[in-house]
């Protein structure tokens, strides 16, 4: 409703060639969750704009973006005077005259206390001549709920997967009971359960629901349904025909909020890699572990490697070494099992064995990293102080850099 009205303010004011700024924000809130509202306007030849918001002290006004009329990006200057007043300057000069739809400036928002907020906008604009342009200004409210009711859902999901939706209560108090509908689309109900005392019965599209809590406050999950995704496209899971109420079997008022999937014929596989070592030497062998690559709807069925040198590999772990020292580039690409590919590139640096601070010379400063690990222990070649890879750090080491000294 709240869109279709500026929609039709929209649409009288270019036939009327009239001009309009416009709260536009959602119906319905609830405590401390953050909501959108965006400075609407319908407006001719703006060169600069000021305006004031004032709403209830309770609101708290977290971010002022910038806005977009015509296309164009409105700079936005916000001051705010404290108990709920938010002042608002937009100078265009650089930009020229600007007309069009659009908005001045977007506001993220969330209120503290639950009742009727109210958001009025007034102001002055005025034409590269300095000229005021006659506006229409136009003030919407917002009711803040203390309780919601929601559904939590992912948000994406694969053609044939199987998601889990959960009815959650926020913020309620001394529930004792909670009757409701679920109604689905582009989705096939599989099965419901739930902690408390729950009944429930399914038809064609159709879950009617009741909830026996006897006094439950706080967050709650209060009960899990699993859906099937049958076909591509947009699934829905609403809640219709809610009633709460208290152990005084007084009503409880409540936020509602749906959920929406986009449901994909099928996911791409996610491509990952790592490589040791790390700082490898020419003709040292390195694995390459497309382990931490994967696929979220099925399974990765092949994986291609190319080593940046001419040469390429296939498997999830290979081992490759370079002639020579450099920079190359190493791509993978996996395969999943429907078909979907997907790839990523990291660069491999091959280093001359005993640079030992990659610097691309053989000097004092890589005997000076070989004495700060002096007569330390490890694994063969576990560090690049380790030049003769021997497993220890010592005078070896230092004279296998002395025979390569450039200086």
């Amino acid at each position: 409703m709240k869109a279709l009205t500026i929609f039709i303010l929209a649409l009288i004011a270019m036939q009327a060639n009239a001009n309009f700024v416009a709260i536009d924000a959602p119906e319905k809130g609830v405590i401390g969750k953050e909501f959108m509202v965006y400075i609407d306007a319908n407006i001719s030849g703006l060169d600069a704009i000021n305006y004031t918001i004032t709403f209830p002290s309770w609101v708290e006004i977290l971010e002022v973006k910038e806005g977009n009329i015509g296309n164009v990006t409105i700079p936005v200057n916000a001051s705010f005077a404290g108990n709920g007043k938010c002042s608002i300057v937009q100078n265009i000069p650089s930009l020229g005259n600007v007309s069009g739809n659009g908005y001045l400036a977007a506001i993220k928002a969330k209120a503290m206390e639950k009742g009727i907020a109210s958001f009025a906008i007034n102001g002055i604009a005025s034409d590269e001549n300095g000229n005021e342009i006659n506006l229409t200004w136009i003030n919407a409210s917002i009711k803040i709920y203390e309780t919601m009711l929601e559904i939590n859902v992912t948000k994406e999901a694969s053609k044939n997967s199987t998601i889990v939706a959960i009815v959650e209560l926020q913020n309620v108090k001394n529930i004792n009971a909670a009757n409701f509908d679920i109604e689905y689309e582009n989705i096939e109900f599989i099965n419901a359960s739930s902690i408390y005392n729950f009944s429930f019965s399914e038809h064609e599209g159709k879950i009617k629901a009741f909830i026996l809590f006897g006094n439950e406050s706080g967050n709650l999950s209060i009960a899990m349904l699993r859906f099937r995704c049958t076909n591509a496209g947009e699934a829905k899971i609403m809640l219709k025909n809610v009633t709460l109420s208290d152990i005084n079997a007084s009503r409880i008022d409540a936020y509602i909020e749906n959920a929406t999937i986009t449901v994909f014929d099928n996911f791409a596989p996610v491509a990952d890699f790592s490589y040791l070592p790390s700082n490898a030497a020419a003709n040292e062998t390195i694995t390459f572990d497309a382990s931490k690559s994967y696929d979220v709807d099925g399974d990765i069925v092949n994986y291609t490697w190319n080593f940046g040198d001419g040469s390429t590999g296939y498997g999830c772990i290979v081992n490759h070494s370079y002639a020579s020292n450099g920079a190359y580039n190493v791509t993978l690409l996996v395969k999943d099992d429907d078909g979907s590919e997907a790839s990523i590139k990291k660069i491999v640096i091959i280093w001359v064995k005993w640079d030992i601070n990659m610097d691309g010379h053989i000097n004092i400063f890589d005997l000076i990293l070989i004495g700060q690990h002096w007569n330390e222990h490890g694994k063969r070649g576990w560090i690049r102080e380790d030049a003769n890879d021997d497993g220890v750090i010592n005078v070896l080491d230092m004279i296998l850099v002395a025979m390569h000294w450039t200086g």
